[in-house]
């Protein structure tokens, strides 16, 4: 896997939430470091438990900065923040099932689709 290098077009312009997001690339590379040194059901478990931390404090903060503007779109930011945590529970609760590159996946795919599509229709809003 290599690493991913935060790019300007990955700013949605909300400076609390390009913080987050850049969290939350520092989580997807520090996995795929960490999988290449580390035994398979010490990654899986540390990466569960690191996203189940960031999603909760990532979402929350997100959510609550789009109530506060109004954001019309805002129930389905939740759906989708609720679609994500579920995933994660669910690879906690069976860990014997997933890889760290299937987690590692997930995580990427969420970050290139769920930011870069719908997070960035909340910047647009504010503007």
């Amino acid at each position: 896997m290599n690493q991913f290098m935060w790019k300007n077009i990955f700013n949605i312009g909300i400076a609390d939430i390009d913080r987050q997001h850049r969290e939350f690339m520092d989580l997807l590379n520090n996995f795929e470091q960490k999988s290449s040194i580390k035994k398979e059901s010490e990654i899986k478990q540390s990466m569960i438990d690191q996203l189940k931390l960031y999603a909760t404090k990532h979402f929350r903060s997100e959510e609550s900065m789009m109530k506060e503007n109004v954001y019309p779109e805002l129930e389905k930011q939740r759906q989708m923040h609720k679609y994500f945590e579920t995933q994660i529970s669910e690879m906690a609760s069976s860990p014997e099932k997933i890889s760290p590159n299937s987690v590692f996946t997930f995580m990427r795919d969420w970050f290139l689709n769920h930011i870069m599509e719908e997070d960035i229709k909340f910047a647009q809003y504010l503007k």
